[in-house]
């Protein structure tokens, strides 16, 4: 093996600077002066990355034989002698730019602004006055509405602009002028203010924007900062000054950070005013002309809330170590946690990350510590130290906390801390050299199981027989043990390999849909004949094999910029530019993304678009109002993030009898589920969960595991088993079903099941099917099951229910708990829904007394009163099964029934006043042996609250008939069975199957373990087979409720498939039988060849693992390997 050496080998110089994703306007004199090549750009959306490294050899790419090359989707294309992104209102909107100049300085600019769909929007013209000297016209980083004027139809951008003044004949330097203009987008100036703005953009709530100019003006006496607030006219005719900070110019010397920073905590705004206490230099060494620290000098911050009213003030003093000569102090240098609240404290307070560097004069350099203090200005923790100057976020991993990388310089030596947060505890310490091999700083970390790895650029390349650059990708366990390399062979004249390693270029579902890895980097291939590197974009497999690639050419320049555009919002795009050096012409190119999506369809109803992945899946947020069909099961534990929700989805969704499994879902936004929310005319069909998590949120409103709010749609043959919706903080005041957390105007749900834990103690509406129902929304021919637990309002099907709504022909078998207002079947029937044919069995924990008592029923907990004693029977034919349980000495029974806990009787009334009783109940029953506070009830009264009592025993088909319910296969008649309580016509049914594995390897002679699990039935009704007996015999060895375990025994050499059966499911696994190749020790070279791992039970696993593994090389041949 050849090992090539890099040009940029070491790990403090192995990645490039971070780069922005607004391309500044050059300085014209240096343009024409020096020509200056642009920057190569290579942008993630998220967190820019250092992501290049040289290499010496060059050449291309092997694409794996037979592999297409597809034709992307360009969306748009622009030309523009200068461009850049701005935020807009529906996503990034770029402009381009051209200028007119003389002597150096910009006499004109006209300003294109393109939207998100690359529409024409706005054209501003900026014309310098004569005699003004302009070096730099920029467009600021955000698109306003109403900040400047009150239109709501218009859109304003602000320009910077900077200018030299006169010369000052004392000092002989020149006046710098800022300003900031602003313009409608039909190029009306409208707002005009001297100094350099910042602004503030915040989404308080779901109703309130936050937004604000900061506006600094630069003294040019050096006497006095100024910043101006700006906020939007109001009550006044034009923007207005909301607040003045000033700030002695020579108390901001000496410190990196801003002197101004904004957070948003707690959806409220904060402002930080941040300097040094006393001058940071008293005076200059007049020989060496280094400066004199001040003694006891104190950095000060000052937080103000939108109200301009200080609510915490701290000092930290300025004390360097031994070995330093200097200490500086910062404020907002490392992360958005800079300013964060109960954050690391887990006090209720704010904390502050202060950020000190030193100069070290034993290396000649400054390294930077990172500091925690409370906001009486005390360390409570440190970050890191000994840093130097490259740090930076890593992904999330849900279930673990969040990340940072730390380049530090201890001693002679270099490595990077991983350190996590809040907790400050050290993760991993990477060295510079990780297992023999040289790293470079272009890193991240992705899920793996329920842990993570770490996916680092190697820091050099190694060269094959054929003397071919091989680049690499190493995955490293978060133990650091090695796991494999991901490698890229770019022939015989590469000279970079440069790739996108964040949570955009690790997202298997960017470029296409599949549930592979794809891979983007930008390479330098060298041309032997004219010695010419041309850079060029490569999407390519795991195993290598190109994808996609894009080249520039003498037409459109060199490849200069790439960038994934709103990678995971509804309309995800590659941004590719090319730069002209004859022209001065950027070539601007954007593609639709993925490439490829779905496996056929065209979105109606008649040819619905067909899923088969994750990737398919995330796809329907590209056209809401389409039709889908499920092709597949879905695990969705393939996926590196947390589900999105995804909003306004009014299309067609059936499940076609598939399932998907492993959702998670932990998002701030308001309305959460699958969808976000529903709009009027979408529905879900035959469709089952298995295993769905929504871990709830503060921030959260409607909650429900598929759609937070329905608006008129509809839901049939759903069903999620398994499912955990909890609220870790027992502080989110939610309204949350097991289906939808609201569903109303003209909603049916029918033929639906529920079964899992909702633990949500301050939710104000909890039911296992929806949370609330309003206007006509029915649930019928429904089922419930497992642990509820809200506030209040918590009821079996709904917790709350509206105007005209029906609940009939369901069940429950559940668990519930609240403070109060608790129905086995609707917590509280607020306007008087219609609840018939309904059974409810298990307990009801009530735990706090109101005003109205418990409310605490078998089938209803609280119904509103009927003054007009007019109502017809709305409740009938229910059966309650339900032990209430009440606190420990309790006596009033206050609105605690069998059937009905609160009604009208338990209204207050006036001495003497007739007290009225509910009539609109017939033909509702209680088991004989429900026990109310621990006793039982007699009764023979079927139009009471308590009902009618029954013993257990006299439960049949015959008597339920009489009571209405109706036997059947359908959902209009829903019910079966002979003896004792029904169930619905859909249970005791397989829904779903699955098993542990796709696929496993084995050999001769050799036992595996594989685990079937069957919803909606028990174990008996899997049914088992081999296509191969010989090379996969199967035998049962051990069953439980739903699943059985088997054994798979391979008697010879060949591969089978494994088929289990359950009513109308089906799942499948592939068994590999082949001779092993003997053990050898696992090296590098040897990982490079594998294609999948298995543990020694035949389980495909995600790497390789210690101990002993069977691998499968690319090549097909079968090994045993140690690790």
């Amino acid at each position: 093996m050849n090992r090539f050496t890099s040009y940029v080998l070491s790990l403090i110089v192995a990645g490039l600077t971070f780069v922005s994703t607004s391309a500044e306007a050059y300085n014209l004199k240096e343009r024409l002066s020096k020509r200056t090549r642009p920057e190569m750009q290579v942008l993630g959306s998220n967190t820019l990355k250092p992501l290049q490294f040289q290499m010496e050899k060059a050449g291309m790419p092997i694409a794996k034989k037979g592999m297409p090359m597809r034709a992307p989707q360009q969306t748009a294309h622009l030309q523009s002698h200068a461009w850049g992104f701005i935020e807009g209102p529906d996503g990034l909107w770029t402009y381009t730019q051209t200028f007119e100049s003389v002597d150096y300085y910009y006499t004109k600019s006209d300003i294109t602004l393109y939207n998100s769909k690359h529409q024409q929007v706005g054209q501003i013209t900026i014309n310098i006055p004569d005699g003004k000297k302009v070096n730099a016209i920029q467009p600021m980083n955000l698109v306003t509405n109403k900040l400047f004027d009150k239109d709501a139809d218009t859109y304003e951008v602000a320009i910077y602009l900077h200018e030299v003044g006169e010369i000052d004949q004392n000092t002989m330097m020149a006046e710098q002028i800022y300003k900031t203009k602003v313009f409608s987008t039909d190029g009306t100036e409208v707002y005009e203010c001297n100094g350099l703005g910042m602004f503030v953009d915040m989404q308080l709530n779901e109703w309130t924007r936050y937004q604000r100019l900061v506006n600094v003006i630069d003294p040019n006496d050096y006497d006095t900062l100024t910043i101006d607030i700006i906020a939007p006219p109001g009550g006044h005719q034009e923007p207005f000054v909301e607040q003045t900070f000033k700030i002695p110019f020579e108390l901001t010397n000496y410190s990196d950070g801003g002197y101004i920073s904004v957070a948003q905590i707690d959806n409220q705004p904060y402002y930080v005013i941040s300097h040094y206490e006393k001058p940071w230099a008293e005076d200059y060494d007049l020989t060496t002309f280094d400066p004199i620290p001040t003694p006891d000098n104190n950095y000060i911050l000052k937080v103000y809330n939108r109200n301009f009213k200080m609510v915490d003030s701290l000092s930290v003093p300025v004390e360097k170590s031994e070995e330093a000569l200097y200490r500086f102090a910062s404020f907002g240098l490392m992360s958005n946690k800079d300013l964060s609240k109960n954050y690391f404290s887990n006090d209720g307070n704010l904390n502050f990350v202060i950020s000190y560097y030193e100069y070290m004069t034993s290396s000649d350099n400054y390294v930077y510590n990172f500091v925690v203090v409370d906001n009486k200005g005390k360390e409570i923790k440190t970050v890191c130290e000994n840093v130097s100057s490259n740090y930076f976020e890593l992904s999330d991993i849900e279930g673990h906390e969040s990340q940072m990388a730390f380049m530090q310089q201890i001693g002679d030596k270099q490595q990077i801390s991983m350190v996590d947060l809040p907790s400050c505890n050290v993760a991993a310490v990477v060295p510079a050299e990780l297992h023999g091999e040289q790293i470079s700083t272009t890193l991240d970390r992705y899920p793996k199981g329920d842990s993570y790895q770490y996916v680092i650029s190697m820091g050099s390349a190694i060269g094959d027989a054929n003397d071919n650059v091989i680049a690499r990708i190493g995955w490293y366990n978060k133990d650091l043990s090695f796991d494999h390399f991901t490698s890229f062979n770019l022939g015989p004249f590469g000279q970079m390999f440069n790739p996108l390693i964040d949570s955009d270029g690790l997202n298997p579902y960017l470029f296409d849909t599949d549930d592979d890895h794809e891979f983007a980097f930008i390479a330098k291939i060298g041309n032997p004949l004219n010695s010419k590197l041309d850079n060029t974009l490569y999407i390519a497999n795991e195993d290598g094999s190109v994808i996609e690639k894009f080249v520039g050419n003498k037409n459109v320049g060199d490849l200069m910029t790439v960038m994934p555009i709103n990678p995971y919002g509804s309309n995800p795009e590659l941004a590719v530019f090319y730069y002209s050096y004859e022209s001065d012409v950027y070539d601007m190119n954007y593609y639709k993304l993925p490439f490829t999506k779905f496996q056929g369809g065209k979105g109606t109803i008649d040819n619905p678009y067909l899923i088969a992945t994750v990737g398919d899946l995330q796809q329907m947020k590209g056209d809401l109002d389409g039709c889908y069909k499920l092709v597949a099961d879905i695990d969705m534990s393939k996926m590196p993030t947390a589900w999105t929700p995804m909003n306004g989805f009014n299309g067609k969704l059936d499940g076609n009898g598939h399932s998907i499994s492993n959702l998670v879902i932990n998002t701030k936004l308001t309305e959460v589920g699958l969808f976000g929310n529903m709009a009027e005319g979408g529905s879900v069909r035959n469709l089952t969960f298995v295993n769905p998590t929504i871990k709830v949120n503060k921030g959260n409103a409607y909650v429900g595991i598929i759609a937070g709010m329905a608006m008129t749609d509809t839901l049939q043959n759903v069903h999620v088993y398994g499912a955990n919706i909890i609220d870790a903080s027992g502080e989110a005041d939610i309204t949350v079903g097991g289906l939808v957390g609201q569903s109303t105007v003209y909603g049916e749900i029918s033929s639906c099941s529920f079964n899992g834990t909702i633990n949500t103690p301050a939710a104000s509406a909890v039911g296992g099917i929806a949370g609330d129902t309003r206007t006509a929304t029915f649930i019928f021919s429904s089922k419930a099951s497992g642990n509820f637990t809200g506030e209040s309002n918590v009821g079996g099907i709904v917790g709350t229910t509206g105007t005209d709504g029906q609940v009939f022909d369901c069940h429950v078998n559940a668990d519930l708990t609240a403070l109060n207002t608790i129905g086995g079947i609707i917590g509280s029937n607020g306007s008087r829904a219609g609840v018939n044919r309904n059974y409810a069995v298990g307990t009801i924990n009530a735990l706090k007394s109101s005003w109205k008592g418990f409310a605490a029923g078998g089938i209803l907990g609280h119904i509103e009163s009927d003054w007009t004693q007019k109502d017809s029977v709305i409740i009938s034919g229910n059966v309650a099964q339900m032990d209430i349980i009440l606190p420990k000495g309790t006596t009033s029974m206050k609105g605690v029934n069998r059937i009905v806990g609160y009604t009208i009787a338990d209204e207050e009334y006036m001495p003497g006043e007739k007290r009225l009783k509910e009539i609109g109940m017939a033909n509702n029953y209680a088991t004989a042996s429900v026990k109310v506070n621990g006793k039982t009830i007699s009764s023979d009264d079927d139009k009471s609250v308590n009902g009618a009592s029954k013993e257990a025993a006299d439960y049949n088909k015959d008597f339920f008939t009489a009571i209405g319910y109706v036997y059947g296969t359908t959902a209009t008649e829903p019910w079966k069975g002979e003896k004792g309580l029904p169930v619905l016509y859909f249970e005791n049914e397989a829904v779903a199957i699955t098993m542990d594995s796709e696929k496993i390897i084995t050999a001769p002679g050799m036992d595996r373990k594989l685990v079937i699990t069957v919803y909606g039935t028990d174990a008996s009704e899997i049914n088992v087979t081999s296509s191969n007996d010989e090379v996969a015999a199967v035998e049962i060895v051990e069953e439980t409720d739903n699943s059985i375990t088997i054994s798979i025994t391979s008697k010879q050499e060949g591969t089978a498939v494994i088929t289990a059966t359950a009513g109308n499911c089906t799942a499948t696994c592939e068994v590999i039988s082949s001779a092993a190749a003997g053990i050898e020790g696992i090296e590098n070279s040897t990982s490079n060849g594998i294609e999948e791992v298995f543990n020694t039970n035949g389980v495909r696993m995600n790497s390789l693992q210690k101990g002993m593994n069977i691998v499968r090389m690319h090549d097909g041949r079968v090994k045993k390997v140690v690790m």
